[in-house]
């Protein structure tokens, strides 16, 4: 979350990697002495939308985050092919995106990942106007790295720096709101069979997202 007063996004030029020089050399073997398609930038977004609203829950969070980033994308990636003057080509974009989360946004990263498609449209205008081609186009989004630091993944039930008894935790987590009632896990404790299956076929759904995905995990 941006709460440190860091810019909202910012951009980057990529290194050249080995892939990049191979794309070069095929690139220039062809006649096409245009580098710059090989050097693309890399946008850094630092999501706004929990700032403030960290006690509903990290499904809540975790949905918010997902629509951020799905929003983000469409206005980023439209607002570049104009930019370039690219509107005109009706192939379909593929851009690669990483989710970098801290603590309890690792929590809303690894939700959001459930919530965010393959694909999605470059445009959500509906209007049916045949010249409207954005709205036709779609962008295939491919996953890249997934990385948390110091996220309690598993809880902080029982993982407390100094251990307390469950009594305290039921305590201290429902004072917490629905956060601190998810990282306590207090809600699997009352949980019926019907809301245990939803929740472990969202789990599921996460896994499968994430095995996309490189992963990389820090801790204190």
């Amino acid at each position: 979350n941006n709460e440190g007063g860091f810019p909202a996004t910012k951009r980057v030029k990529r290194s050249r990697s080995r892939v990049t020089v191979a794309l070069q050399k095929e690139a220039a073997a062809g006649g096409d002495d245009d580098e710059e398609d090989f050097h693309p930038e890399i946008v850094v977004h630092s999501a706004k939308c929990n700032v403030g609203k960290t006690h509903d829950g990290i499904k809540n969070g975790g949905t918010r985050l997902a629509n951020e980033i799905i929003n983000f994308i469409q206005s980023d990636t439209l607002k570049r092919r104009e930019e370039g003057d690219d509107s005109d080509n009706d192939d379909d974009i593929n851009v690669t995106f990483s989710l970098v989360g801290n603590s309890l946004g690792g929590l809303y990263s690894r939700y959001a990942l459930s919530k965010i498609p393959y694909e999605i449209p470059l445009s959500n205008d509906t209007n049916d106007d045949e010249d409207n081609s954005s709205s036709k186009k779609m962008i295939r989004l491919l996953p890249n790295i997934f990385c948390t630091t110091a996220t309690p993944h598993l809880g902080v039930s029982q993982h407390t720096y100094l251990p307390i008894p469950r009594l305290a935790e039921t305590i201290i987590g429902t004072g917490m709101g629905a956060t601190g009632r998810d990282l306590f896990r207090l809600n699997a404790d009352a949980m019926n069979d019907g809301a245990a299956a939803k929740v472990n076929a969202a789990a599921a759904k996460t896994v499968k997202r994430l095995s996309s995905f490189r992963i990389l995990q820090g801790s204190n």
